[in-house]
């Protein structure tokens, strides 16, 4: 018979791991946007998880297998730092999840975090300039491992650059 993890369709963004029981790590696929790790821990009467990845997409998955393995809507969501790549998909369980975090982590997201957002949005071109040089220096790195993590970071930063294009065009027109 096979387990829960064995037959939930997956992501492209991650893999899951049961640790314990109720308790799932799903591990990022590097160069899907997804970056860090997150998980899905089951409490019997409430379901929590631990950051949201960098994308709308990889959080809709997250939100999709919590609700798979668990039964149950993600009544939880707890930040363990404010960086985008544990945070950016928090919008995908609010309202009905409780997003909880930090005070200090809390103010980071809405202040450092929400103008480095404003900032990008008004002026996106030196982070495409920056993907651009990367692609370049990618064509002639020689030591494949760091050839291939560089890869892995570039086509994150295509998919943070894609949300930032889609939160523009959703709420700034």
């Amino acid at each position: 018979m096979k387990n829960q993890i064995e037959t939930f369709e997956g992501s492209r963004h991650f893999r899951l791991n049961q640790v314990a029981k109720g308790v799932f790590a799903a591990i990022s696929v590097p160069g899907t946007g997804s970056l860090g790790n997150a998980a899905i821990i089951d409490l019997g009467d409430a379901t929590i998880v631990v950051d949201t990845f960098t994308t709308i997409q990889a959080a809709e998955d997250l939100k999709a297998a919590a609700m798979y393995l668990t039964g149950k809507p993600v009544s939880y969501v707890v930040n363990t730092h404010w960086h985008s790549d544990h945070t950016s998909g928090n919008q995908v369980f609010a309202p009905k999840a409780q997003i909880i975090s930090t005070s200090a982590t809390r103010e980071m997201m809405d202040t450092f975090g929400r103008n480095r957002l404003s900032q990008q949005l008004s002026n996106p071109e030196p982070i495409y300039q920056a993907i651009d040089e990367i692609e370049k220096k990618i064509q002639n790195e020689t030591d494949e491992k760091l050839k291939r993590d560089m890869q892995w970071e570039n086509a994150s930063d295509r998919e943070y650059m894609k949300i930032l294009l889609i939160w523009f065009i959703l709420y700034q027109r």
